[in-house]
């Protein structure tokens, strides 16, 4: 009797464990689903379906929000902080009111002047980053 509780116990505690990684990965799952994998923006007279890994910067410009990817620009009627909250945080980083970058489209950092940074982009594109921000980044990319 006693080896049989003994390889019941042990079926639980491998089922506890088996049911224990399908909440993790639910919940991974769930962190994920927060953020935007993809947003509409506008091209010409058309709406079109943006993959948000492919964005490289977004310029703030008014109302409006100019998203970047490598090759091409698109315009968004949606506020750039509000876009930024749709994000991935861990990806898609602020280095100046005006400006998010995505940090897996970053080259590299330049200095400039007295201390200053600047972020160049796979695009070719470089943005100074405010001193605002500057530590933010840092602290991100150490």
């Amino acid at each position: 009797r006693f080896d049989r509780a003994i390889d019941r116990a042990a079926d639980r505690i491998n089922n506890n464990d088996s049911n224990f990684m399908h909440l993790s990965e639910d919940l991974v799952a769930q962190e994920d689903s927060k953020f935007k994998h993809n947003i509409f923006v506008q091209k010409s007279e058309k709406l079109v379906n943006l993959p948000v890994q492919n964005i490289v910067h977004m310029e703030a410009s008014k109302d409006y929000t100019i998203i970047s990817t490598k090759n091409e620009q698109f315009v968004s009627s949606t506020g750039i902080s509000k876009l930024a909250s749709k994000l991935d945080p861990q990806v898609f980083i602020r280095i100046h009111r005006s400006t998010i970058i995505n940090l897996d489209k970053l080259v590299e950092l330049e200095k400039y002047g007295s201390g200053n940074l600047a972020a160049r982009m796979i695009n070719g594109k470089t943005f100074p980053i405010s001193r605002t921000y500057a530590k933010s980044i840092r602290d991100r990319i150490v």
